[in-house]
């Protein structure tokens, strides 16, 4: 059995218009079949009718001027000649053969079932076998045959005249009528479905495809703003589609920042955190080899922070942290980085900056951290920083090499404002 699932649109169309077409196809063969069969009985029932009255209506005619048995004989031979396909027999009933005298094998002819019902009945009979169609139509004695037939009465069966009709006749006009209508009918509901099948793959698999194509190619780029074209699509319900899609990898793009904003960034100060410095050092470090320009890197470690967090507790550190994180995003270059590292160290990148432009953000850095305060609780909390500086490549080449020069002259710096107090 077919799983229509794992079909593509355009297979699951064709297969649903198979089925159709089959099950359409049998209810019509079954309805042509009746429709041939009852049409068939019905013409020969109506032609046997009128070529009866008129067989009947010349018999009629002749009898009235008399003429004898075998000249009644000869009129149903010229009508048999005249129509070659069809066969007409004319038999008198028992009565009139009695009076009248009986045809050859009359008796015997009486004897057969349509006939005898006929002539007992007075009702037409049809009868058809696969060759053939025979009608029986019985002639009722009327008040003007009353004279001739002495011996009868109105309303008696006078003879029945027996026609047959080959199938054959009647079949071949109307199988062409029929099948013509069939034909027809399969060919327009092939021009229908082609009609509806190429609309359905224009305005939907067409579309879809390509949506799903532009998907595939969105998902191998990796381009996180790449998105699909919702003008090219076909219908408004891909287009819709298309829109929802957009508007998902829009929100995903929105999760994603925040997702890089977490792991990026230190919570409470604002300022980026340990991996991202490494990142960012690694690139600039790439980049500084590549070029051969510059580059240097500040370590700071804060004085005084210690003494605020054991007196007054790891909130008021907190806060100081927060102040100092505010106040250092604010007033440094755009191209600069600084990251908060440890618990109270802090790391700064500065791009294409040789050893003295360092020493002298380093001084600024200082100053700036020193004005900072912050009020915490109706008290003015402040604290100062020690900083040491390395440069690439007069203090290393390598990320390690410059760390340890810039925590060696950090160090330096806190021995001697130590000693200065």
């Amino acid at each position: 059995m077919i799983n229509l699932s794992s079909l593509s649109i355009s297979k699951t169309f064709l297969a649903l218009f198979l089925f159709i077409t089959v099950i359409a196809t049998g209810m019509l063969g079954s309805m042509v079949g009746y429709l041939k069969n009852h049409s068939i009985n019905q013409m020969a029932l109506n032609e046997a009718r009128q070529n009866t009255e008129l067989i009947f209506q010349s018999l009629l005619s002749v009898m009235r001027k008399g003429w004898t048995r075998d000249e009644l004989e000869e009129v149903v031979g010229r009508l048999n000649r005249a129509l070659p396909d069809i066969e007409i027999h004319t038999l008198r009933s028992q009565h009139v053969a009695d009076f009248f005298g009986d045809v050859e094998d009359g008796a015997a002819r009486r004897q057969e079932p349509l006939v005898a019902q006929a002539l007992a009945t007075g009702e037409a009979t049809l009868n058809q076998s696969d060759h053939m169609l025979r009608f029986v139509y019985p002639v009722i004695a009327h008040q003007e045959c009353i004279s001739c037939h002495a011996n009868m009465k109105e309303g008696m069966v006078n003879g029945v005249i027996d026609i047959r009709f080959p199938v054959e006749r009647l079949r071949v006009p109307l199988e062409y009528t029929v099948n013509w209508v069939s034909l027809s009918f399969v060919s327009v509901l092939v021009i229908l479905f082609l009609a509806l099948f190429i609309s359905v793959r224009r305005m939907l698999v067409h579309p879809i495809t390509g949506l799903s194509r532009h998907m595939a190619e969105i998902r191998e780029s990796q381009d996180p703003h790449k998105r699909l074209h919702e003008a090219e699509t076909g219908s408004s319900e891909v287009r819709k589609l298309a829109h929802n899609f957009n508007t998902l990898l829009d929100r995903l793009d929105e999760a994603s920042d925040q997702l890089r904003a977490l792991s990026e960034v230190d919570a409470l100060t604002g300022l980026a955190n340990r991996r991202k410095f490494d990142q960012a050092f690694d690139v600039e470090l790439a980049r500084a080899k590549r070029y051969e320009h510059p580059f240097s890197l500040l370590m700071l470690d804060l004085n005084r922070f210690k003494p605020i967090n054991d007196t007054y507790g790891h909130d008021a550190g907190d806060a100081i942290l927060a102040g100092l994180g505010e106040s250092l995003r604010t007033h440094l270059r755009q191209n600069d980085l600084i990251a908060r590292v440890g618990g109270d160290e802090f790391a700064m990148l500065l791009p294409e900056t040789g050893a003295e432009g360092a020493r002298l953000m380093a001084d600024k850095v200082v100053e700036m951290i020193e004005q900072t305060s912050v009020n915490y609780q109706g008290k003015t909390l402040s604290v100062g920083a020690s900083v040491g500086v390395a440069s690439y490549p007069e203090d290393g080449d390598g990320m390690q090499a410059l760390q340890i020069a810039a925590d060696q002259a950090m160090y330096a710096d806190k021995a001697r404002r130590k000693a200065g107090r």
